[in-house]
């Protein structure tokens, strides 16, 4: 039971993440109290993962995803205290009718608002396995 949410769109960063950085974002992705409690939502996962390419940040693409908003303020906080900043729009789609609208990202400031959302999305959340495949790739590349 509950309410399921999806969401489509990417958040461009403004520069790409490092390997380490984005195991962070994972590792928060999967369990939550690696975040201490006095700086995470009070409830529920955080489901903004980077992307493959480690430049946007995206929906992973599970159910269920509550306090949207309050983790992606915890998100662009993260990433602001790294030197990062985000630009993009999310759009969402709830199970009601009508429940659907936008996150617009401006130089990490967030305005949600109530809109259509369209079809389609490019970028491919990161997972753990992918994170790894990438890290023994760069390993395997000879120094310039």
């Amino acid at each position: 039971m509950g309410y399921d949410t999806k969401f489509s769109g990417a958040l461009k960063l403004s520069r790409a993440l490092t390997l380490p950085e984005a195991a962070v974002i994972l590792e928060a992705n999967e369990d939550p109290d690696t975040i201490p409690a006095e700086d995470r939502p009070a409830r529920s996962y955080m489901q903004w993962v980077p992307s493959e390419t480690l430049d946007h940040i995206v929906y992973d693409g599970n159910e269920k995803f509550y306090d949207y908003v309050p983790w992606l303020t915890w998100l662009l906080a993260h990433l602001k205290s790294l030197g990062v900043t985000a630009t993009g729009t999310l759009h969402w789609s709830g199970e009601s009718a009508g429940d659907t609208g936008t996150i617009d990202v401006l130089d990490s400031d967030i305005t949600v608002r109530s809109r259509k959302s369209p079809a389609g999305d490019p970028h491919k959340p990161l997972t753990l396995q992918a994170l790894q495949a990438m890290a023994f790739a760069a390993l395997k590349k000879p120094a310039a």
